[in-house]
C-alpha cells in the first residue's frame, strides 16, 4: 500500500529547500500488518522475540524460539531449587525437621545437579527444541530422571524411589519455568 505525502508537507519541503532540484511527490511504504502465519519465515519476523504462530486451530499462541545452550546450562544450574524446596515442604508436612536436614538437602541438591548433567545435559546439545521444555515433559522427565537413579545407583525401596521422583518432578518444573523466563 502506497501512500503520498500531504500538500503542506510538500510546501515545507519546497519552501526550506530541502529537496535540492524539482520537487518530487515522495511516497513510502505503509508498513503491513502483521499475520498469523504457520512459518515465522513466511511471516518475515525472525529474532530472539516470541512470534505469534498459528497452529491451524484458529487460536494463535506464542511460539518461544530455542534458547542458547549457555542459557540452558543457567537453567540447568538452578533447578535443584526446586527439589530443595520439595524435601522440606515434605519436612515440614511430616511435621519432623531433623537436624541434619540441611545436609540431606544439600545432597539432593548434588544429586539433582548431578543427575541433570549427567542424563538431561547430553540430551539438550543433541536436541535443541528440548532446552525449553513444557511443563508436564520437564516434569515427567526429571521424575523418570530422578527415579531411574534412586533406583539404579542407591538401589533404593519403591517407596523412597517415589520421593526421589517427586523431587526430580519439581527440578523439571524449575527447570520449565527458568527456561521459559531466559
Amino acid at each position: 500500500m502506497e501512500r503520498t505525502l500531504g500538500r503542506s508537507a510538500l510546501y515545507r519541503c519546497q519552501s526550506r529547500q530541502l529537496c535540492g532540484g524539482p520537487m518530487k511527490r515522495r511516497t513510502y511504504e505503509a508498513p503491513r500488518p502483521i499475520q498469523a502465519t504457520r512459518s515465522p519465515k513466511a511471516a518475515g519476523m525472525s529474532g530472539a522475540s516470541g512470534r505469534l504462530a498459528d497452529r491451524g486451530t484458529g487460536v494463535g499462541r506464542l511460539d518461544l524460539p530455542v534458547i542458547s545452550l549457555s542459557r540452558a546450562f543457567l537453567a540447568l544450574c538452578v533447578a535443584p531449587i526446586g527439589a530443595v524446596g520439595a524435601y522440606f515442604a515434605l519436612e515440614v508436612l511430616r511435621q519432623d525437621v531433623d537436624e541434619n536436614a540441611r545436609y540431606i538437602a544439600a545432597f539432593i541438591a548434588a544429586m539433582a545437579l548431578a543427575s541433570g548433567l549427567v542424563f538431561v545435559l547430553p540430551v539438550l546439545v543433541a536436541v535443541s527444541r528440548l532446552r525449553r521444555p513444557s511443563f508436564v515433559l520437564a516434569a515427567v522427565w526429571g521424575a523418570l530422571v530422578a527415579s531411574g537413579v534412586g533406583a539404579a545407583v542407591f538401589r533404593m525401596p519403591w517407596t523412597q524411589v517415589a520421593a526421589f521422583a517427586l523431587f526430580g518432578a519439581t527440578s523439571g518444573l524449575t527447570y520449565a519455568a527458568v527456561a521459559k523466563r531466559l
